[in-house]
């Protein structure tokens, strides 16, 4: 069996999904197929982050990009929880909030010349008089309209069951701060047709214990709901919070490849941080979140991958701190 391999990049609609399962335990990885031979790039696919080119989420949109990829209709979304009128800001680019405060969360895309690519570089300065849960993130949703898309290409739409791994490599560091802190990666899923099957898992690549009186984040163990942590953070839950499974990455068996420990670390610059290492087993994950009964089992017919978030930041407590990362090389890879 053949494994091809998918990294992602796409727009900013209003889907939430994405996930994987159901491979064989004896295949073995094989060398990646090119991307570009299989057309995925035109369908809204990109490997390795090649395209640069990030909108922020609101009514007024900022285009982040970098050379010919500004002329590029694919792109990827910035998600973010600062609120109408505090953008995300970046290089030569600040908004403000109502208070004339500098807008807390930045974004940019900078050359990475030890590896010859693009990687993704995000800031976020929770401030004081802002909600227990605050969050930034490079968002990689399916590109164009539902309509538009083939529900039966594999290629647009790489069925769950055929997901073997997704590959990330990040860079943080996370200071001064009271609250908890998780840098995060979101694969999520859906079924045409049925809303109510629509779901994606959340998992910490990276955590940091703040001061009391942090509040908790997804624990060791059993996996929680968002809705579940904003509710006992005192934060504003919304309905897709319900059908999104957040887990300690550690207690799930994801841990950097090449690195002894999961904590984010307070480094004077990002550049000294370590590049950490990530292949998540995705359906290992999928059926532990089957045993709990948050996912079908057997997978619904036709459930597909959809998108999720790459990485950013999120803070469960008081405000306050610096947290930084940096990401590159994200892979997604199929049967």
């Amino acid at each position: 069996m053949q494994m091809k391999h998918f990294a992602s990049k796409t727009a900013i609609p209003l889907l939430l999904a994405l996930s994987a399962c159901g491979a064989p335990e004896d295949a073995a990885p094989q060398a990646p197929l090119g991307t570009t031979e299989q057309g995925l790039t035109a369908r809204g696919w990109d490997p390795f982050l090649t395209t640069p080119n990030a909108w922020t989420k609101t009514s007024e949109h900022h285009r982040f990009c970098q050379g010919g990829a500004c002329s590029s209709s694919l792109g990827y979304g910035l998600g973010s929880t600062s609120g109408e009128g505090c953008w995300v800001r970046g290089a030569g680019y600040d908004t403000y909030d109502s208070s004339g405060r500098l807008c807390p969360n930045w974004f940019n895309w900078e050359w990475d010349a030890s590896v010859g690519r693009w990687k993704a570089h995000i800031i976020s300065v929770p401030q004081a008089g802002q909600n227990g849960y605050q969050y930034v993130g490079l968002e990689q949703y399916v590109n164009g309209p539902v309509s538009a898309w083939d529900w039966n290409n594999t290629n647009q739409w790489p069925l769950v069951s055929t997901v073997h791994s997704v590959h990330i490599q990040v860079r943080a560091r996370y200071c001064n701060s009271n609250s908890n802190g998780r840098l995060p990666y979101y694969f999520a899923w859906l079924v045409p047709g049925r809303e109510d099957l629509k779901g994606q898992v959340s998992i910490d690549l990276l955590t940091y214990v703040g001061a009391p009186p942090a509040l908790p984040m997804p624990d060791p163990g059993a996996s929680q709901t968002e809705a579940y942590l904003a509710s006992r953070a005192g934060a504003p839950v919304t309905a897709d919070m319900y059908r999104t499974f957040e887990v300690n990455g550690a207690s799930w068996g994801v841990t950097p490849n090449n690195y002894g420990s999961s904590q984010l670390w307070c480094y004077n610059s990002i550049n000294d941080a370590p590049w950490l290492d990530f292949s998540i087993n995705i359906p290992a994950i999928l059926s532990r979140l089957q045993q709990e009964g948050r996912v079908p089992n057997p997978l619904p017919y036709g459930m597909k991958y959809s998108g999720g978030i790459l990485g950013g930041l999120e803070f469960w407590g008081p405000p306050g701190g610096w947290a930084e990362v940096e990401l590159r090389d994200h892979e997604i890879w199929t049967y």
